[in-house]
């Protein structure tokens, strides 16, 4: 005959709410301001999160360097075969497309 399972109890452990972690220092004002709005919305604590939010960030950063730089020179610039689209234009777009997955 088999055996019957024996019933488990649970215990309520208590603790501290997670507290929410300052942005890295190697962020910009940008990529700050995207973690703290996250980490006030989600508190993200493991570390594998915190890794995937801080590249989102540094991504953030990236991507407003790069719409600072084609804000200063243009969307458009000239080449020896005549007008092309920034370079940057592409690098910003993926950026973007970074923080944004």
């Amino acid at each position: 005959m088999a055996r019957k399972p024996q019933k488990q109890s649970l215990t309520v452990v208590a603790g501290s709410a997670p507290t929410v972690t300052e942005p890295p220092t190697t962020l910009g004002e940008t990529g700050s301001n995207l973690w703290r709005s996250i980490q006030r919305e989600y508190a993200i604590v493991d570390s594998g999160g915190l890794e995937l939010l801080r590249q989102a960030c540094a991504a953030a950063d990236r991507a407003e360097e790069c719409a600072a730089m084609i804000a200063e020179q243009g969307a458009v610039i000239h080449s020896k075969g005549g007008l092309r689209d920034h370079p940057l234009l592409k690098h910003e777009t993926a950026a973007r497309a970074r923080v944004a997955r």
